[in-house]
């Protein structure tokens, strides 16, 4: 018989977790990708423009000028002045002013987007929480929650994948975040306290059965067990074993 050079193994109870990571981008709403910013000199004087822009019209709304009420209306890279109680997209009047090389974000609108492939995404479902951690902050986790989980493949992929977006939170905000940066989502699909686990390296089998050689006394025993879930190299045993036994 030859030696068994396994190292002997402790058995102890934990709580085990079962997770699923995404890859994922910080995106806004109406804006799929990274937007290169100008220089500080364009920001500068585009930001003075549309403060004056709304200081006029402040004005012009408190004076009721030409016997009407007036807005400012807000989209990615432009800007329209309107007339009247609501923003009328096809009315002629309204001034429109592009923001060229410039787009206007608003912060409540930033979300993650990752990809899920088609195993993983029937595992996830609308409002479950999940952390995301952005590579620029990797100590700095951000809890967040599903939004939308996409019903149709995300095109210009190599395999089928669909998109998963995540709402931040407004604390979000505290951190200097960026589009175009990058991080991963982990979700908690399943916890389950007081499990044992052993090495998947450990379990061995006979006739379909499974078994781990156990310590009694001097010797080593050959013990059936039944298994449950499998995470990172582990193996949970529902039956067979008890806390403290030692394998090899």
């Amino acid at each position: 018989m030859k030696p068994n050079n396994h190292k002997a193994s402790g058995l102890t109870a934990i709580e085990v977790i079962i997770t699923i990571a995404l890859l994922g981008i910080l995106l806004t709403l109406g804006q799929g990708a990274y937007s290169v910013w100008q220089k500080k000199v364009y920001i500068h004087n585009a930001a003075e423009e549309l403060k004056s822009v709304l200081v006029q019209t402040q004005q012009k709304a408190a004076a009721s000028a030409d016997g009407k009420s007036w807005g400012v209306h807000f989209e990615a890279n432009r800007y329209v002045i309107f007339s009247g109680d609501i923003y009328d997209p096809l009315n002629p009047a309204n001034s429109v002013k592009n923001l060229t090389g410039l787009n206007i974000v608003n912060p409540a609108t930033i979300y993650f987007s990752a990809s899920a492939d088609q195993t993983e995404v029937t595992k996830l479902t609308a409002s479950m929480s999940g952390t995301v951690t952005l590579d620029a902050f990797e100590k700095e986790p951000i809890m967040a929650s599903i939004a939308t989980i996409g019903f149709t493949p995300k095109t210009g992929e190599t395999g089928t994948v669909y998109e998963v977006r995540l709402n931040l939170p407004l604390t979000a905000n505290r951190l200097p975040l960026r589009l175009g940066m990058t991080g991963d989502i982990e979700f908690s699909l399943r916890e389950i306290p007081n499990v044992l686990t052993v090495p998947a390296k450990y379990i061995k089998s006979e006739s379909g059965k499974k078994y781990l050689m156990v310590k009694k006394g001097n010797s080593r025993e050959k013990i059936y067990v039944i298994t449950g879930v499998e995470m990172d190299g582990d193996t949970e045993i529902k039956e067979g074993i008890k806390e403290n036994d030692i394998v090899y």
